[in-house]
C-alpha cells in the first residue's frame, strides 16, 4: 500500500489551482470556495479510510473536470470572461500598425531594389506582396517566442504598469509612437540611396509604374482578405486542439482578432474623417484646423458608436453569434468565405459612398494630413492603451492574481 505521507496535499491543490487560474472565468475568490469544497470532500472520502492519492483523486471527480467548471463559472462571469477577451483585443489593435509598419518597411525595401534591377512589373508587385508576408510572420514568430519563453517578464511588466498605471500608459504610448516612426525614418534615411540607384539604374516607362500600382492595390486587398480568414481557420485549429492547447494559444486568437479589428476599421473610422477635411481643403488655414478638430471628434465618435453597436449585437443576439462562432469552427473554409466576403462587402460600399460624396481626386493638405495623423494616434493608441490599463486594473480588483 502506498504510504500517505508520500502525497503532498497542499502541492497538489496548488498546481490545481494554476491550472484553472488559466481560465478568465475563475479569480481568486471563486478558486477559494472550490479549494474548500475540494477538501471538505477529501476528508470526508479520508475518513472512510479512502487511500489519499485515490481520494484526492474521486474529490476532483465530484468536483467536475476543469473544462466543466470553467464552462459552468463562464455563465456566472461572462462580462469577466468578455473582458478578459477585450484585453488581448486590445493587445492586437495596438499592435497591429505596429506590425504593418515594420513589415511595409522591408516590402518596401524589396520594391526599391526590384525596380532597381529592372524588374518586370509583375515580378516587382509579386516580390513586394511575398516579402511583406514573409516579414509579417517572421515578426509574429519572433514576438510569440519572446511572449511564451519569457512569460514572466510580460508578468512583472503588468504588475508594475497596474501599479503606475497613468506612468505606464505614457511609457506605452510613447513606445508604441517611436517603434512606429522608426521605419518611416529609415526610409527616409535610405531615400538618398534610392534615388542614387534610381539614377545609375534603367527607368521604368509609365505604364509599368501604372501595373506597379495596380499589384499593391490588389496586394492591398488580398492581404486584408488573408488576415480575415485566418481569423476562423485559427479559431476551428483552436477548437480542435483545445484539450492540447495552451492558454497562449486562445490569447492569440483574440490577439490575432484584434489585429483584424484593427486594420478593418482604419477604413470605417478613418474615411469619413479624411473626406471631411478633404472637403477643407481649399479652405483658409483656420477652417482646415476647425475641420481637424472636427474630425478628431468624428473619429471618436464612429469608433464609439461602432463597437457600442458591436457590443449590442452580441448581447442582444447571443444565438446567432454562437450559430457563426460554430460554423467557423466546424467549416472553417466556409466561414473564412462567408467572413472576406462580408468584410469585401463593407469596405467596397465604403469606397463607393466616398468617390460619390468627393467626386475626383482631392487631397487633404499639409493641415489634414497632420491632424489625420493625430487622429489615428488617439483611435489606435492612446484610447487603446486607456482601456487596456482600466480594463486591466478592474480585472485584478475582481479576480486577484494565483500565484504559484
Amino acid at each position: 500500500m502506498e504510504n500517505p505521507a508520500q502525497f503532498d496535499l497542499n502541492d497538489r491543490i496548488r498546481q490545481w489551482r494554476i491550472e484553472l487560474a488559466n481560465s478568465p472565468a475563475l479569480g481568486g475568490r471563486d478558486l477559494d470556495e472550490l479549494e474548500t469544497h475540494l477538501r471538505d470532500s477529501f476528508e470526508v472520502l479520508r475518513a472512510r479510510g479512502v487511500e489519499a492519492r485515490e481520494a484526492f483523486e474521486m474529490a476532483l471527480r465530484r468536483l467536475g473536470t476543469s473544462r466543466e467548471l470553467e464552462a459552468e463559472f463562464a455563465k456566472v462571469n461572462s462580462s469577466w470572461v468578455w473582458s478578459e477577451r477585450a484585453l488581448w483585443v486590445l493587445c492586437g489593435v495596438l499592435g497591429a500598425n505596429l506590425l504593418g509598419s515594420f513589415a511595409a518597411f522591408f516590402s518596401n525595401v524589396v520594391l526599391n531594389l526590384s525596380t532597381w534591377k529592372g524588374l518586370g512589373p509583375r515580378m516587382i508587385g509579386c516580390l513586394q506582396f511575398i516579402t511583406y508576408w514573409i516579414a509579417t510572420v517572421a515578426l509574429i514568430w519572433l514576438v510569440v517566442q519572446v511572449v511564451t519563453r519569457r512569460s514572466h517578464w510580460l508578468q512583472r511588466a503588468g504588475e508594475v504598469a497596474l501599479k503606475k498605471p497613468v506612468w505606464a500608459g505614457l511609457a506605452l504610448i510613447g513606445g508604441l509612437e517611436v517603434l512606429q516612426v522608426l521605419p518611416r525614418h529609415a526610409m527616409r534615411w535610405l531615400e538618398p540611396l534610392w534615388q542614387h540607384l534610381a539614377n545609375t539604374g534603367r527607368s521604368l516607362p509609365a505604364e509599368s509604374h501604372t501595373v506597379i500600382s495596380a499589384w499593391l492595390v490588389w496586394g492591398f486587398f488580398l492581404t486584408q482578405a488573408l488576415w480575415v480568414a485566418s481569423v476562423p481557420l485559427m479559431a476551428a485549429y483552436v477548437w480542435r486542439k483545445r484539450s492540447q492547447s495552451g492558454v497562449w494559444l486562445q490569447r492569440g486568437l483574440w490577439v490575432l482578432i484584434g489585429v483584424v479589428v484593427a486594420r478593418l476599421f482604419t477604413g470605417l473610422i478613418l474615411e469619413p474623417s479624411s473626406v471631411l477635411l478633404a472637403v477643407s481643403y481649399s479652405a483658409p488655414p483656420l477652417v482646415q484646423h476647425l475641420a481637424g478638430l472636427a474630425s478628431i471628434g468624428l473619429c471618436l465618435g464612429v469608433a464609439a458608436g461602432t463597437l457600442l453597436a458591436l457590443a449590442k449585437t452580441v448581447s442582444k443576439y447571443p444565438a446567432q453569434w454562437e450559430w457563426v462562432s460554430r460554423l467557423c469552427r466546424e467549416r472553417p473554409l466556409v466561414g473564412a468565405i462567408l467572413c472576406v466576403s462580408a468584410c469585401a462587402a463593407v469596405e467596397t460600399s465604403l469606397y463607393f459612398v466616398a468617390r460619390m460624396v468627393l467626386p475626383g481626386q482631392l487631397g487633404i493638405g499639409t493641415i489634414g494630413s497632420s491632424w489625420l495623423r493625430a487622429s489615428g494616434v488617439l483611435v489606435y493608441v492612446v484610447v487603446p492603451t486607456t482601456l487596456l490599463l482600466w480594463l486591466a486594473r478592474r480585472r485584478q480588483a475582481r479576480f486577484p492574481a494565483v500565484t504559484s
